[in-house]
């Protein structure tokens, strides 16, 4: 139930985001990105992984862009994890040709799924995600960029990954 209500409030949030910046203009074109990069899980031990995955993102004002993201864990002997969140930015300014560095906050909810080896074999369990942290862009040329980011969240977590984003359009 109460992954239910976290999901529904991240969905809020968006869309409260969304409705708000509809009639502004001059929004960006959008973005698939490529993320690689690692995870902590902070339990009895540092629980690592290796990331992979890729998200994209709408902008639904000229600053604020949502998307879902899809990520890959890899883990060792066999652990693996995988997260399915949507996601919220903020640009601290409009990217412009003089600007070749955009620094961003980012939020995101959504699922976790983790595999774990236990003694009678893999064991799988799914709840619910949050995390939350800052990212500069910084452009490779008109379309492309790539991006150091920092999050943390719950599941508890620490992720440090780099960002290769492309934009669609324009």
């Amino acid at each position: 139930m109460r992954m239910f209500r976290t999901i529904g409030l991240a969905t809020a949030i968006v869309l409260a985001v969304a409705v708000s910046a509809a009639a502004q203009s001059a929004r960006p074109a959008p973005i698939l990105e490529a993320h690689t990069g690692y995870a902590g899980f902070i339990d009895e031990v540092w629980i690592k992984r290796a990331i992979v995955g890729g998200a994209g993102r709408w902008f639904v004002s000229p600053r604020v862009a949502i998307g879902p993201e899809f990520l890959y864990l890899h883990g060792r002997n066999g652990e693996h994890d995988w997260t399915l969140t949507g996601n919220v930015s903020f640009d601290f300014w409009r990217e412009s040709e003089l600007r070749p560095v955009t620094p961003y906050l980012i939020a995101g909810g959504g699922l976790l799924s983790q595999t774990d080896i236990v003694g009678t074999g893999p064991f799988t369990s799914k709840d619910p995600t949050f995390s939350g942290g800052v990212g500069a862009r910084i452009r490779l040329g008109r379309r492309a960029y790539i991006a150091p980011e920092f999050r943390m969240g719950f599941e508890p977590t620490v992720r440090i990954g780099v960002t290769v984003g492309v934009r669609t359009g324009r």
